[in-house]
């Protein structure tokens, strides 16, 4: 019985999400909004955050990107992971910044599916099936960086990016000076502030050489959007979780779209 009702639940889900509007079809079809798998293959996913079974799903269904983290190591290797603890969600302990890379190189992501083991951004770098996505950097720091941790991470970053030719790079950071570094420093990448504030000055942002922000979906309304594409300012999107929260990213008319259901968002696009 209870599994009866919750299929009942699941299809009523799904049979009253609402259509995008045209114009926001439009603009995925031709690519105006990009697609990105959050975290790989979304967090709602069987496989692991950051994996590169749910990357490589991803991409194989057909989205413009990925998201990912990334964290540094002890010896500046950049490694995909969100938590500050290994042991969160991972069969290691510890962190990635007190840790060397040769010593969770075989920790394996906690998943229900595949077991992979922690990546690093140069190995996902050197995989075909990234070349002429996009790619999205979601910069972690061990607590508030100070000038030599954000020196560090920008090197770091600016020598795995030089390796990729093909493909559009955007990082994204809670840190306004980590940003303005990557651009002092040259890195070949659109910089997206991730903020709360749905009113953030595209004056600001450009004081600061930041193109753009990375923002949850349900803080921000059209007249947000509006404002920011009449100011040139880059928009990002992340927080859609279902189908129904795919369409309402969708209808705002975002530069791209962090999704927990990338496969759906593509499937739209191809129909």
């Amino acid at each position: 019985m209870r599994e009866a009702c919750f299929l009942f639940w699941a299809i009523c889900l799904v049979a009253c999400a609402s259509d995008p509007n045209p114009d926001a079809l439009r603009r995925l079809r031709s690519g105006e909004v990009k697609v990105l798998g959050h975290a790989g293959n979304g967090t709602r996913s069987l496989h692991p955050a950051n994996g590169i079974s749910g990357i490589l799903c991803t991409l194989a269904n057909g989205a413009d990107g990925v998201e990912v983290d990334v964290r540094l190591t002890l010896d500046d290797t950049l490694v995909l992971y969100h938590d500050s603890e290994l042991g969160s969600a991972s069969h290691c302990e510890g962190t990635v910044e007190s840790s060397l890379w040769t010593d969770i190189r075989h920790c394996e992501h906690r998943a229900l599916m595949a077991d992979d083991t922690l990546l690093t951004l140069q190995r996902l770098i050197n995989y075909t099936s990234l070349k002429g996505r996009v790619l999205s950097l979601d910069v972690k720091f061990q607590g508030q960086p100070d000038q030599l941790a954000r020196e560090r991470m920008v090197a770091a970053i600016a020598h795995a990016l030089e390796q990729r030719t093909n493909g559009e790079n955007l990082i994204e950071s809670q840190d306004r000076a980590f940003l303005t570094l990557c651009a002092r420093k040259g890195i070949r990448a659109k910089r997206l502030l991730y903020t709360g504030l749905a009113d953030e000055a595209a004056e600001g942002l450009r004081l600061d050489s930041i193109d753009g922000v990375s923002i949850e979906m349900g803080l921000v309304k059209v007249e947000n959007m509006s404002l920011w594409r009449n100011e040139g300012v880059y928009v990002m999107l992340w927080g859609a979780t279902t189908r129904q929260r795919n369409t309402e990213a969708l209808n705002l008319l975002p530069d791209a779209i962090q999704s927990d259901r990338p496969r759906h968002l593509c499937g739209l696009k191809d129909n």
